[in-house]
Formats: structure tokens, sequence, C-alpha cells
């Protein structure tokens, strides 16, 4: 009995020190990422997906690399193939909103409007409450010339706490193209352009 306990015991130990080194990793390919240091976010991207293969945070990280490196084409296929083709990393809804915010970025520039906008709207159906998501989809509507959906989509942004550094009163480029009354209309709703990462 003392035997089989201090197995147990052993092997709950190891499973949580797997989480710590997993944890330790996913910081350091955080902060390679922020830091464009793009070799190494790769170098401890594999490490912490051989440690626990089926948690997100490794794969999100390599998402927002791919993005950030303006490799769009890249990363919707490694989402495609690698997070959203996976079952066991789909039960974690927690930061999945976020994986299809980067997809629905990486299509838009690759002007793919539509599977663009089809990302935007299962991150607001995943996170609700979140204005950023509801800017970007109402930008990709406009850009499809869908100006009623992006008009509704804007004020529900407002609704859900689109906060005042985003939403700005300017004349984004698709409110030009609309009718005087129509484009005074929309101008105080408009959204910003969503910044641009430099390299």
């Amino acid at each position: 009995v003392v035997f089989c306990a201090m197995a147990i015991l052993g092997y709950v130990r190891m499973g949580k020190d797997k989480v710590v080194e997993y944890e330790k990793l996913i910081q350091k390919e955080s902060r390679c990422v922020s830091e464009q240091d793009y070799d190494n976010s790769e170098v401890y991207y594999e490490k912490a997906v051989k440690i626990l293969p089926d948690r997100l945070d490794a794969y999100y990280e390599k998402a927002a690399s791919l993005s950030q490196q303006r490799r769009y084409g890249d990363c919707i296929d490694f989402i495609n193939s690698q997070i959203l083709s996976n079952p066991k990393l789909l039960k974690n809804t927690e930061n999945i909103d976020g994986v299809y915010s980067i997809l629905g970025d990486a299509y838009e520039n690759m002007e793919n409007y539509e599977s663009a906008a089809e990302c935007y709207e299962k991150a607001i159906t995943l996170s609700p409450l979140n204005g950023d998501y509801y800017r970007n989809y109402a930008i990709i509507l406009a850009r499809k010339g869908d100006f009623d959906q992006a008009e509704e989509i804007l004020g529900k942004a407002k609704e859900n706490g689109l906060d005042s550094v985003n939403v700005k009163y300017v004349e984004v480029k698709f409110c030009l193209h609309l009718p005087g009354m129509r484009r005074q209309k929309l101008s105080f709703l408009t959204v910003s352009a969503k910044p641009r990462t430099t390299t």
C-alpha cells in the first residue's frame, strides 16, 4: 500500500513538473514573439508541444508569430491544419476566439474577405464582449460592400464596450463610397482601421 501511494504521489509530482516546465516555455515563446525573435520562438514552440501537445497556448503563440511575420498563407495553413483540425485543442475554448481573430486577420491580408468575415463572426460568438472583434468584422463587411450589416455590427460594438480609443469620429474609406445622408449617419459610428504591426 505504501509503495502504491508513493508511486501515485511521484506520478502526480511528475505531472506538475511538466506543467511548470511547459508554462515557462510558453512565457519564453511569448516573449520571443513580442521581441520578434522568431527563430527562438520556434524552438520554444517545438519543446512545449512535445511536453503537452494538447494545450492551446504554444499553438496560439506560433500562429501569432506567423501573423506578425506577415506569413499569412503559412498562418492560415498552420491554424487550419494544426489547431482547428485538432479536437483536443478545440476543447479549450478559452483562447480559441483569439485563434479565429488571428485567422480572420490573415484572411483579410490575403484579401479573402468572405473567410475573414466568417472568422470574426466565430470570434464574436465565442467572446461576445470583445469590441475589437466587432470592429474587425464591421470593417470586413464594409469592404465586402455590406454597409447595412457593417453599421449594425458597429452599433453592437458600441453596446458591447468598444472603447473610445478604437471608436473615432473619422471617415473611413468605405464611408466615402456612401451617398450623402448615409455617409453622415455612418461617419460618427465608423471605426479606425486596425493598427498594423511594423517591422
